[in-house]
């Protein structure tokens, strides 16, 4: 982003718009946990607690499905396997 950006009124109106989501996020959330968790009995915290461990991995691996897993690529160059001369015969 150079200087000359930021002083269209539009990149200035959405980036400001951006800053006061992300404050508002970071205000919000711990007010939000912290009502959320006194509820809760010592068991169901555990309980949140290892299904938010058990969610983390999960998301993980939906979202390598869903991008269809590994991109493997083609070996070049010296990685490729060597082929060896044929073998004389012996008898010549």
């Amino acid at each position: 982003m150079q200087l000359r950006d930021l002083i269209d009124p539009d990149t200035i109106i959405n980036l400001a718009f951006r800053v006061f989501l992300v404050l508002l996020a970071l205000i919000l959330a711990p007010e939000l946990i912290a009502a959320f968790c006194s509820k809760l009995s010592g068991l169901e915290m555990f309980a949140a607690f290892c299904f938010l461990v058990l969610l983390s991995p999960a998301a993980y691996f939906l979202l390598r499905y869903r991008q269809g897993g590994p991109v493997r690529h083609e070996r070049r160059g010296a990685e490729r396997i060597p082929v060896l001369p044929a073998a004389e015969d012996p008898h010549d």
